[in-house]
C-alpha cells in the first residue's frame, strides 16, 4: 500500500502489526518515554515555553496571528522534549531555518496523507510505474528520513561530548537504550518514535 511508504513500512507503534515487535514498542513508550516520571521531567520545558510565549505576546504592539503563535508553541515544546532544540523564536537563524524545513515537511505530509491515490483503487496502474502522488510521497519520505537521521546524528555527537547520567530528551533516552541493546534500538526505531510523537 502507498501509505506504508510514509509510515515507516509499518515499523512505528501506531502502524505496526500486533506482535512481539509492537509489544516491545509499547513497552518502550509506556516505561521509557511516556511514563509519568519522564513527563514530569519535561515540566520545566513546558513552563519555560509558556513564559516565553507570554513575553512574546506582551512585547507585540499590533495584531497577532494566534494560530501561528500556538503552532510554534506546540512545535517548540514537542521538539525540545524530543531533541532539546527550540526551533522558533530562538537566537540562531540556522536552527530556525531547520524548524521551517521540518514544518514544511509536516505540512506537506498532512496534505499528501489526505490525498487519494488512484493506484489504491486500480492496482493495474502500478504496472505503469509510480503515480505522481507516489513520487511525491517517496521524495517526501526521503527528505524526512534525512532530516531525522541528521538530527539523531547531531544528538549522538552531543551525547559523546556531554556525558551525564540524566537524559534530558526522548532521543537521548532512546540512544542510551541503543548503547545497551543496539540490535533492538536501531536508528530506524528511534526515528519512528520521533515521528509518532
Amino acid at each position: 500500500m502507498l501509505f506504508s511508504k510514509i509510515f515507516e513500512n509499518y515499523r512505528s507503534m501506531v502502524w505496526a502489526p500486533e506482535n512481539d515487535y509492537w509489544s516491545n514498542l509499547l513497552r518502550i513508550a509506556s516505561v521509557e518515554i511516556l511514563s509519568s516520571q519522564r513527563l514530569n521531567e519535561f515540566h520545566e520545558i513546558r513552563a519555560d515555553e509558556g513564559k516565553l510565549l507570554i513575553k512574546k505576546l506582551c512585547s507585540k504592539s499590533g495584531p497577532v496571528d494566534m494560530k501561528l503563535v500556538f503552532y510554534e508553541l506546540t512545535f517548540n515544546v514537542m521538539m525540545r522534549m524530543i531533541s532539546g532544540k527550540r526551533y522558533f523564536g530562538g537566537d540562531t537563524p540556522d536552527v530556525e531555518e531547520e524548524g521551517k524545513r521540518f514544518r514544511r515537511i509536516i505540512d506537506e505530509a498532512c496534505l499528501l496523507a489526505g490525498a487519494s491515490n488512484l493506484g489504491d483503487y486500480l492496482p493495474i496502474l502500478s504496472w505503469f510505474g509510480a503515480t505522481g502522488l507516489e513520487k511525491k510521497i517517496i521524495a517526501l519520505k526521503k527528505e524526512k528520513d534525512v532530516f531525522f537521521l541528521v538530527l539523531i546524528d547531531q544528538l549522538k555527537k552531543r551525547e559523546v561530548r556531554e556525558v551525564t547520567n540524566k537524559k534530558t530528551t526522548m532521543v537521548e533516552v532512546l540512544l542510551s537504550l541503543q548503547e545497551s541493546d543496539p540490535e533492538n534500538y536501531d536508528d530506524e526505531l528511534i526515528k519512528s518514535f520521533v515521528l509518532v510523537r
